[in-house]
């Protein structure tokens, strides 16, 4: 059987989403955490490029709550969201998302890729 890669969010549902949240089906706003001295954030904003990697972050955490799977970036045909993809809808240049996802996975560890069959 044939996988692909698909994106999901760690702990989606824990940190971005509330009772409020919730009971939407179609989501037009996401709680955003305020930990401004979490591991995560603090390691970010020691690189270089510290602020484009979090706001390119941000824009990853839009387009998850917009996901049928909030926090799974799944496209609404069900393939996965890629690199491309991502930085298409959220208009960030291409190299700023493969540095924030690669940065996601290995270093916060707030990203998770992980492989799914492929239904194509």
């Amino acid at each position: 059987m044939n996988t692909v890669q698909v994106y999901v969010i760690k702990d989606w549902n824990k940190i971005y989403e509330n009772n409020r949240s919730r009971e939407l089906k179609n989501s037009s706003w996401v709680p955003i955490p305020n930990k401004l001295d979490g591991d995560g954030y603090t390691l970010i904003m020691t690189q270089k490029n510290g602020a484009a990697i979090y706001g390119a972050w941000i824009a990853l955490i839009l387009l998850a709550s917009k996901c049928d799977v909030r926090g799974t970036l799944l496209r609404g045909n069900g393939e996965p969201h890629n690199i491309d993809s991502i930085s298409r809808i959220t208009r960030l240049n291409v190299d700023l998302v493969e540095e924030m996802i690669d940065f996601s996975i290995s270093k916060t560890k707030w990203l998770i890729a992980q492989k799914i069959p492929n239904i194509a």
